[in-house]
């Protein structure tokens, strides 16, 4: 095999070992009691969070470029 297919085959099986470590120490991670439903620790997840950060984020790229894509549409008729 040449050098680039090792380094690939290496690289894949390293995610694919890095993803089975990561899947069990998630899997084994306690959860909190029934008393504490979300009073303590806050309602929403991480993820909430992430995904409202991510929509902010693209609604700000995408002004620019869809007045950026009508200034090209138009200069060109």
């Amino acid at each position: 095999m040449s050098l680039v297919k090792r380094s690939l085959v290496l690289l894949c099986v390293t995610l694919m070992l890095a993803s089975l470590l990561v899947q069990r120490t998630d899997a084994t991670r306690r959860k909190p009691n029934e008393l504490f439903n979300g009073s303590i620790f806050g309602k929403r997840s991480y993820s909430d969070y992430y995904l409202r950060w991510n929509q902010a984020a693209c609604e700000l790229a995408a002004d620019p470029i869809c007045q950026w894509l009508r200034h090209e549409e138009e200069s060109r008729t």
